[in-house]
């Protein structure tokens, strides 16, 4: 096992959560990359299965908090300010909210795997006056889901991981960080044109 594996398997839980965090917050940076590399590292350390996790869950918890409290607060504006950053505002507004009418509070594990729009599920949740604590029952469970897949994802394939970070350090480093900037680009791509497919 590479050094770097083992040391982000003991010390990478700060890492996920600041990368769920950010990309909770709404910044185009996905994190599921950083969820593949952790779980590949605790594959060799599957007691540590639980940090990486943790972790993830509690940026989640943190973040769409204070979404759901924004959204309560400041209902339609916010959701408005929100939609704008979308490929069709007023498409995606009414497609929500028919969601949520039909749903419920289902309808934020459902919107929570819309990739571009993590703060989407707690805004219109708060702007929709539900209940916090049924809110998180859902939100939680459906981050559970979709941390779970990523990092077991990575604990499948920790050998592919492993060799795929030892030819990136033989590159070097300006080399290994294009690459990984052009896979960011990819992913970001694949989740703008996600986006749009589901408004279709």
């Amino acid at each position: 096992m590479d050094l770097s594996i083992a040391e982000l398997a003991r010390q990478g839980g700060p890492v996920v959560f600041f990368s769920v965090l950010v990309q909770q917050l709404g910044v185009p940076v996905p994190a599921e990359p950083t969820l593949i590399l952790a779980g590949s590292a605790v594959a060799w350390h599957p007691l540590l299965l639980g940090r990486p996790l943790g972790w993830a869950l509690l940026a989640v918890f943190l973040v769409d908090s204070v979404w759901f409290a924004i959204g309560r607060r400041y209902g339609g504006r916010a959701l408005r300010r929100v939609y704008r950053l979308s490929c069709s505002p007023d498409e995606w507004m009414r497609q929500t909210e028919g969601l949520f009418r039909r749903r419920g509070l289902k309808s934020v594990a459902l919107i929570k795997f819309i990739p571009g729009l993590p703060m989407l599920a707690p805004l219109f949740a708060g702007t929709m006056k539900a209940r916090y604590r049924s809110f998180l029952l859902y939100d939680l469970g459906a981050a559970l889901v979709w941390a779970s897949a990523a990092i077991g994802t990575g604990m499948i394939f920790h050998r592919q991981v492993g060799a795929l970070l030892t030819a990136l350090s033989r590159l070097g480093v300006p080399a290994a960080g294009a690459v990984l900037l052009g896979i960011a680009a990819v992913m970001i791509w694949n989740r703008r044109a996600f986006r749009r497919r589901a408004v279709d």
